[in-house]
Order: C-alpha cells, then structure tokens, then sequence
C-alpha cells in the first residue's frame, strides 16, 4: 500500500516536472545554436506565461480534494469525456502557430503571438489533465506519459526550430510540445474506453 501511494504521488508530479524540463530543453538549445542573447526575451515570454500556469495549478490543487471526490465512481467516466472534449479543442490551438512561423519574421511580434497561442493551450492542457488525475488511481499513468510525450516533442522541435527563429523557435517548441501532449492523452483516454468497452480492466 505505501509503494502505491509513494507512485501515485510521484505519477502526480511528475508532469510539472517534465514541463520544467522542456523549458530547460529550449534555454538548452538557445545556447548551443548561439542564440543566447535571446534568452531575456524568452525568459519574460515564459515568465509572463508560466505565471498564468502557475496561479492556475494552484487553484486546482485547493478544490482537488472536493474534485476528486465528485469524480470518483461513475462520475470519472463523465470527467474523462469532459477532459477529452477541451483536449481537442486545445490541440486545435496550435495549428495558428505554424502559418504565423511561416509567415512572420523571427522577432518580438512572432514571440507575442506565440506566447498568446501557449498560454491558453498550456491552461487547457493542465485543466484536462487535473480533470483526468482525479478520476481514479490508474489515470496518473496516463498524464505522466502524455507529459512524457510533450518533452519528447519539445526536444525535437527545440533542435529544428531554435536555430532559425531563436526565441520565437523556442516558443513554437513549448507550443507544440502542449499540443503533443494534449493528443497524448486524449489517444490514451480513448484506448482505456475502447479496453473497457470490450471487457478490459
């Protein structure tokens, strides 16, 4: 029983872990590709973003004890289905990020804008995923991977897009790691209701 609780614990915080790695990720890369003189306009971006995040998450962790316990039983079902719906309109979100990369040039307006597209996906991302830990003891697995996903993602695209956008690249990368993480976990969700549907655990 304390192995369980001390994994779930660990399951629970580890996606406020992997977000803080990926933005490890993008300084990372902005000093390897040179662009370390835009770090200061990255840093204010993320600051500006991350202090949304933040205020958010804390406000989720004081009703999660009276969260959990609505979502608990037969109601998780509906929480899940709930957390789906905001998934794909948060993944819905990043598609703006990709003309705007194509048609701006890497600069302080690209940045903005960018950031404007992070934040409420970040938020919609974090809400889903608070909706999803608090159904039931195995959902943590699900939000852990899907995080998982999103570092991998940031990673990949940090390595491409860095170098040629610098701080607005950085961006497009935390941007679109949201957004894999956001599919991450709706794919997830949908393969436990598919495994329940036909008589799995």
């Amino acid at each position: 029983m304390a192995w369980l609780v001390l994994r779930t614990c660990a399951l629970l915080g580890l996606p406020e872990l992997l977000a803080s790695l990926c933005l490890a990720v993008c300084y990372l890369v902005l000093g390897i590709a040179g662009h370390g003189g835009e770090s200061g306009p990255f840093y204010v971006a993320v600051t500006l973003s991350g202090f949304c995040g933040a205020a958010l998450i804390y406000l989720f962790r004081l009703r999660q004890p009276a969260t959990s316990l609505r979502l608990r039983g037969t109601a998780g079902r509906a929480g899940r289905a709930k957390a789906r719906r905001i998934l794909r309109f948060a993944a819905l979100l990043c598609l703006p990020g990709l003309p705007l990369m194509l048609v701006l040039p890497p600069g302080t307006l690209l940045l903005a804008l960018l950031t404007c597209l992070e934040t409420p996906l970040f938020a919609l991302v974090a809400y889903a995923t608070y909706l999803v830990e608090n159904t039931d003891g195995r959902s943590p697995r699900l939000t852990a991977a899907a995080a998982g996903a999103g570092l991998v993602v940031a990673a990949a695209t940090a390595a491409v897009l860095v170098p040629a956008a610098a701080s607005s690249g950085a961006m497009a990368a935390l941007l679109l790691s949201a957004g894999a993480s956001a599919i991450s976990l709706d794919v997830g969700l949908g393969g436990r209701w598919r495994a329940r549907t036909h008589g799995g655990p």
